[in-house]
């Protein structure tokens, strides 16, 4: 059985996530969808689920409770590199602090403004899954 690949979304603004799972409905039958509210259930998720090294994107807030976004970044690079390269992560934040863009980019991670639009999610869906999300 071939496993889909997996789309996280980490946001504690659960309208938020409502809007990003919604955007990804065309999508249904080629990703699984989860949803987190913080960076520590995004990372329990992730340890249960993300165990096959199936391909994973997640869309990943930076300001929650509990585990923020930078607070997942630090966890995630403490994971065998198999596991890291098979995990992809996107921030998507309505921040425009500078200092946020530059510690994104010092770890290579891409930073997508809020709101996501659809338009948006098939980019970042085509650059980080393939050709399977080519854009039409």
């Amino acid at each position: 059985m071939q496993l889909l690949p997996t789309v996280l979304l980490v946001d504690d603004d659960q309208t938020a996530r409502y809007l990003a799972a919604r955007l990804l409905r065309p999508y249904a039958d080629r990703v699984r969808v989860l949803m987190a509210a913080d960076g520590h259930q995004a990372l329990q998720l992730l340890a249960h689920y993300a165990t096959e090294l199936v391909p994973t994107l997640v869309l990943l807030d930076l300001y929650m409770p509990v585990l923020d976004g930078f607070g997942f970044l630090r966890a995630q690079l403490g994971w065998p590199p198999a596991r890291r390269a098979a995990v992809r992560v996107v921030i998507v934040s309505s921040s425009d602090m500078p200092a946020e863009e530059q510690r994104a980019r010092e770890l290579g991670v891409p930073m997508l403004p809020k709101p996501l639009t659809a338009a948006m999610l098939a980019r970042v869906l085509h650059q980080q899954l393939g050709e399977a999300f080519q854009l039409a």
